[in-house]
């Protein structure tokens, strides 16, 4: 397999495109439709890490595997050497003669060999660092847990306590943080200073921010998608794993005012919270109209109308035409 360079190229190029497929029909759904509710945007968002799960475990269910120009079985292989290559079509039919011998590459078998062992190599070595990293973070968080104190003051919001209540959330106060925090073990930390520094509406209404992330999960999906990024490292997915977690935080901003409190309230508490962090880039958040913290200031303190759906006319009329063209060139 080492001495075959076309034995990874599939896989590689095979999981970019789903990923990349998976990206455009997103982003291409929500120009269509447009959807104002961000827990929904964020559950959409994770349609192409799933694409990477079926193109890996079950690759003729994925409509990349079929798009590989790489693949032996797909479609627009076939096309180009219908179109450019037939003399060589006919030869890889009649097994006159490999692709790989056409292209010369059964010459270059130690070069092929060392590039093979090179991307397995580095991929184990990559794989391992974050799970040392993803070690380390689960003790440190265990560690703030342990020095942490519980919240002993009672939630004055009677939604907010009951919905505490039925979870069985745990909150605690810490020292060592910076911003507050949702945690794996169902608990939620404030920083201490927060604590002392927001009002009381304002405590709460961080509380119920972070209360969702927990109700749907928030840091399990992360750990998820994070996880799968680690594995298919050679995917360039940072931003939309920023995408992600914006819509994750803007949808529990959305969910924490369904317990009565005011969007001005949670947008002076983030206000605040941030400028309470120690890094340098903290003054830079708030002259940048695109940032995402600034975006969630602005969805508070400018709410629009919440509905589920809004069509998109001339998206929708777009990707009808698109959809008639596709079905029409089959």
């Amino acid at each position: 397999m080492s001495s075959n360079p076309f034995f990874l190229l599939p896989i590689i190029s095979s999981s970019f495109l789903a990923f990349i497929m998976g990206q455009i029909l997103v982003e291409g759904l929500f120009k269509v439709v447009v959807i104002k509710n961000y827990r929904a945007r964020a559950m959409l968002r994770l349609l192409p890490f799933f694409s990477l799960i079926v193109d890996l475990f079950f690759s003729r269910l994925s409509l990349s595997y079929w798009l590989n120009p790489f693949n032996c079985s797909s479609c627009v292989q076939k096309f180009i050497l219908d179109v450019f290559f037939p003399l060589l079509k006919g030869q890889l039919v009649e097994q006159q003669i490999s692709l790989v011998t056409y292209l010369g590459a059964n010459y270059q078998h130690h070069l092929i060999s060392i590039l093979f062992y090179t991307w397995i190599g580095f991929s184990f070595l990559y794989i391992a660092f974050k799970c040392i990293q993803s070690i380390i973070l689960y003790r440190s968080i265990k560690s703030i847990l342990m020095h942490a104190e519980p919240l002993i003051h009672p939630v004055q919001n009677s939604l907010l306590a009951q919905k505490i209540k039925e979870m069985k959330t745990r909150i605690y106060l810490s020292e060592a943080l910076e911003i507050p925090i949702a945690t794996y073990f169902n608990t939620i930390v404030i920083p201490y200073k927060s604590y002392q520094e927001l009002s009381p509406q304002e405590f709460e209404v961080v509380i119920a921010h972070e209360l969702e992330h927990l109700k749907y999960n928030d840091p399990f999906v992360r750990q998820f998608y994070h996880l799968l990024a680690t594995f298919f490292w050679w995917i360039p997915l940072k931003k939309w794993m920023e995408k992600i977690e914006q819509d994750q935080e803007m949808a529990c901003d959305q969910n924490a005012l369904k317990y009565g409190f005011e969007g001005d309230h949670l947008a002076s508490a983030i206000f605040k919270t941030t400028k309470q962090l120690r890094s340098p880039s903290t003054f830079c958040y708030f002259n940048h109209p695109q940032h995402p913290l600034i975006l969630r200031l602005n969805a508070l303190l400018n709410p629009e109308d919440q509905h589920l759906f809004q069509f998109n006319i001339l998206g929708l009329f777009l990707g009808t035409l698109m959809f008639l063209v596709c079905v029409l060139w089959l």
